[in-house]
């Protein structure tokens, strides 16, 4: 099936949330928040297709390539859950060129209840890789990205990945 938001050819299996306006930011036609599960190899919401507030399930063993929106309004946030062990190439969330991160993500081991290690993002780190090991992307793996500063042109990320190994850093 079609994105139901935008109607681009993002395979998506299921969504949930009715069709129609954002309220105070009067994005007409948007998608209410809800969920989105992604299984196609690529994903590029839009602020003005996906509205804030949105869970976005990756469920791809192969990964996806997910591009954040470009400067949307402050405080846009989008949470994304790995539904899906990677078991191959990679999962990354990219922002845009002039866009940066700011925050931190904990990288707990799968088989054992423990931080094994945590990333904090530099300020010139723009992408976020989950390789399915030692960078997190088992299933559970919850992140959220938060745009909160139109200076810096900032994303805030927090979260949590599922890991096997002694965990490495997945901001680039």
């Amino acid at each position: 099936m079609s994105c139901v938001n935008c109607g681009c050819s993002t395979a998506i299996t299921s969504t949930t949330g009715p069709k129609g306006d954002r309220g105070a930011t009067g994005a007409a036609g948007s998608a209410a928040a809800g969920i989105v599960v992604v299984t196609s190899a690529t994903y590029a919401p839009t602020a003005a297709t996906v509205t804030s507030g949105t869970e976005v399930y990756l469920d791809r063993a192969a990964g996806i390539a997910v591009t954040l929106p470009t400067s949307p309004d402050v405080g846009y946030t989008l949470t994304f859950i790995v539904k899906t062990t990677i078991t191959s190439n990679t999962t990354t969330i990219t922002a845009a060129a002039a866009d940066f991160y700011l925050g931190f993500i904990y990288s707990h081991k799968s088989a054992a209840d423990e931080v094994v290690y945590t990333a904090n993002a530099a300020l010139t780190d723009h992408i976020v890789t989950l390789d399915g090991t030692i960078r997190g992307g088992i299933i559970g793996t919850v992140l959220k990205f938060t745009y909160f500063d139109t200076t810096n042109n900032l994303w805030y990320v927090s979260g949590y990945t599922l890991a096997s190994g002694a965990g490495a850093t997945p901001f680039s």
